[in-house]
């Protein structure tokens, strides 16, 4: 998919540096391949258009803007990201990745499911029961030997502090992150109260200057004062 993203930014490029090619027939092609079957839509499209500076400058701004989003949204596949060239322990790691969400979806549904059977279910129960079930954990014990199984256990129970303390760390940092998020939406709504306060006291400063237009004869005198200070402009 990295040739693809490289290819997307390449052509915008062009499309800026030249912009003629996009309206022009076999000017530039996004992929390369041979053309499409020819018809009236494909004509339509490509039919010969007016290059005037107002078009090239139109296209010019628009290839721009889109650059810079994929430049955003591609950073990672362009040739300074982390996927550009990805090396075997990378490759290893997206092995497990699944091509679609449904492994979420199912995970979702299970913990729905804890909450509805049990609605006192913390979250760490909910997650150890899925894990539990989901790894065959148990099946694993059984083929393990009486002194594998006990030092396991043994290790389980040890580690047991631990794996608190990391949740507490987590809830932790995800309370945190809320009480940012809550406070950055106030800050944000609070800017755009005063923003809204600044255009009614500006609309009011001008009504009180100029008085309300609330009659035709009134809005027939105005409008003639402005043509008349446009002619003398």
């Amino acid at each position: 998919m990295g040739n693809i993203y490289n290819r997307l930014v390449e052509f915008l490029e062009i499309c800026i540096a030249n912009p003629e090619l996009v309206l022009t027939e076999n000017g530039i092609k996004l992929f390369y391949g041979p053309d499409f079957p020819d018809n009236d839509i494909y004509s339509y499209l490509l039919k010969p258009c007016n290059l005037d500076y107002v078009t090239k400058d139109i296209i010019v701004k628009f290839c721009f803007e889109l650059k810079v989003k994929c430049m955003q949204l591609f950073k990672d596949f362009m040739p300074t990201g982390e996927y550009y060239a990805p090396n075997d322990e990378i490759l290893n790691i997206c092995k497990s990745c699944p091509s679609n969400n449904i492994s979420v979806e199912r995970l979702m549904a299970k913990m729905d499911n804890c909450i509805v059977n049990a609605p006192t279910y913390n979250t760490n129960s909910m997650e150890s029961v899925i894990m539990f079930k989901n790894n065959n954990t148990q099946e694993w014990l059984h083929k393990k030997t009486d002194a594998e199984t006990t030092e396991i256990i043994a290790n389980a129970r040890t580690q047991y502090n631990k794996f608190l303390s990391d949740i507490k760390c987590r809830k932790k940092d995800l309370f945190h992150q809320n009480i940012e998020t809550i406070r950055q939406r106030q800050i944000n709504e609070s800017n755009r109260q005063v923003k809204l306060n600044v255009e009614m006291q500006t609309a009011l400063d001008v009504f009180n200057r100029n008085g309300i237009w609330n009659t035709d004869s009134k809005i027939k005198e105005e409008l003639a004062k402005i043509k008349k200070k446009r002619t003398k402009l």
